[in-house]
C-alpha cells in the first residue's frame, strides 16, 4: 500500500470527481463522510447534492473495495433517525434515507490501513480512545481494545442492536456544543483532539489518525494525527501527506 486518495467532508461538493477519474494511479480512494447536507452559501442545490452522493455510490460499485466510504454525522441522521439533526434535508429526507439503508454494506464507521509499518486510522472526526473506555463501560463491551477497535466498532454499527450504535455514537463533544467531554467517531472536534493530547490523555498508540469533520481553512496536519477538512482532496504518500498538485503539507506542532 503506498499512495491513498482523501477525500473529506462532501456536502455535495464535486472536488472528488478530478482525482476519482485517475483512481488507477491510487491503491485505496477513502471519503471522510458527510456526503449530503449542502451549505446554503455554497449554492449547491438540495436534489443536486443527493444526486452527488449517488455518483459516489456508482463510483464505489464500480471500482469495488478499492473505494471505502465511511459515514459522518449528518449521514447518521439519515441512518438513524433519532441521531441529532445537522443542517438537515428534510426535502429530499425519504430519499436519502432509502439512499443509506438499501447501500448500507457499502459504509463503514472507520478504516485502517498499514502502510511501510505505520498503521493509519481513518474515520469521519477521529477515534479518541477515552470515548472508547466510556463506552465500553456503559456498556460492557469489554472485548474492544486498542489493536481491534476498527474491526469492534464496524461490527458493532452492521449490528442489529440499532439501539446500542444510535447509544454510542450520540455523544457530542462540547466542543461541538455537546455535553460530552469525549465526542464519538462522528461527533469529536480537533480542538478536542489538541486538548487531550497536550494534556496527557490516554491515546491509541502506534496509529496515526487522520480525520475531517472540523472544517478549516488549512489542513491540520501534526506528527499524531491530521485534520483535513479543507474542501479539497488530498493525498497520502509513502507516510506523507500531499495535496492534489503534489506539493507536500506541512507539519504543525501543537
Amino acid at each position: 500500500m503506498k499512495k491513498i486518495l482523501i477525500l473529506p467532508d462532501i456536502h455535495g461538493r464535486v472536488f472528488w470527481k478530478e482525482p476519482c477519474e485517475k483512481h488507477n494511479e491510487y491503491d485505496k480512494i477513502i471519503f471522510l463522510g458527510d456526503y449530503v447536507d449542502s451549505y446554503s452559501h455554497e449554492m449547491i442545490g438540495k436534489k443536486a447534492t443527493v444526486e452527488n452522493m449517488l455518483e459516489i455510490i456508482d463510483f464505489k460499485t464500480k471500482v469495488g473495495d478499492k473505494c471505502v466510504l465511511l459515514v459522518g454525522n449528518h449521514d447518521m441522521s439519515y441512518i438513524d433517525e433519532q441521531m441529532l439533526p445537522s443542517r438537515h434535508d428534510w426535502v429530499n429526507h425519504k430519499w436519502i434515507c432509502e439512499i443509506f439503508a438499501e447501500f448500507a454494506d457499502y459504509f463503514n464507521l472507520a478504516y485502517e490501513v498499514n502502510m511501510n509499518n505505520q498503521k493509519y486510522l481513518f474515520s469521519h472526526s477521529g477515534i479518541e480512545w477515552s470515548w472508547v473506555k466510556n463506552i465500553k463501560e456503559d456498556y460492557h463491551l469489554n472485548d474492544i481494545t486498542k489493536e481491534n477497535v476498527v474491526e469492534s466498532l464496524n461490527s458493532l454499527y452492521h449490528s442489529d442492536d440499532k439501539d446500542l450504535v444510535h447509544n454510542i455514537l450520540d455523544r457530542i463533544s462540547v466542543y461541538r456544543r455537546g455535553e460530552d467531554i469525549f465526542g464519538s467517531c462522528i461527533w469529536g472536534d480537533v480542538r478536542s483532539f489538541i486538548s487531550h493530547l497536550q494534556c496527557g490523555d490516554e491515546q491509541i498508540e502506534d496509529v496515526y489518525q487522520i480525520f475531517g469533520h472540523t472544517m478549516l481553512k488549512e489542513p491540520c496536519v501534526t506528527d499524531k494525527f491530521a485534520c483535513l477538512d479543507c474542501l479539497r482532496p488530498f493525498v497520502l504518500n509513502e507516510g506523507k501527506i500531499y495535496n492534489i498538485d503534489g506539493s507536500q503539507v506541512e507539519i504543525k506542532q501543537i
